[in-house]
């Protein structure tokens, strides 16, 4: 029985652990119609985000805070570059519950994106 309950409860954390392990999707688009995509990775505090922009990929990290005690929602700061020296730096909310999110890019010139995050 105990043999059981341990099994049992190896395979929800194993299940847990695997089915979050889904990065998020990205999509941002300008004013002028300039698109990007990417991903970014799930978690609690912090984890990679990816955007392929222009025929450049900016890759970093992101942040997060939790708006309150009993919310759901995060604030998220992402900080990426591409290997020439490109800079894109990222904020958006993300509801846990939802499973998306809302914000913007702007990048080392100025130019700015609406941003969203979501599905898996």
């Amino acid at each position: 029985m105990v043999r059981q309950t341990l099994l049992a409860s190896a395979a929800l954390v194993l299940f847990g652990v695997t089915g979050c392990a889904t990065p998020f999707r990205v999509y941002l688009q300008a004013q002028d119609g300039t698109e990007a995509r990417g991903t970014v990775e799930r978690g609690c505090c912090g984890g990679a985000m990816t955007v392929m922009l222009d025929g450049r990929t900016f890759t970093g990290r992101w942040v997060g805070t939790q708006a309150g005690i009993f919310s759901n929602t995060r604030h998220k700061l992402a900080l990426l570059r591409s290997p020439d020296g490109a800079t894109l730096r990222c904020e958006y909310d993300h509801d846990l519950n939802a499973g998306s999110g809302i914000g913007e890019c702007r990048d080392n010139e100025g130019k700015v994106f609406a941003l969203q995050v979501g599905g898996g």
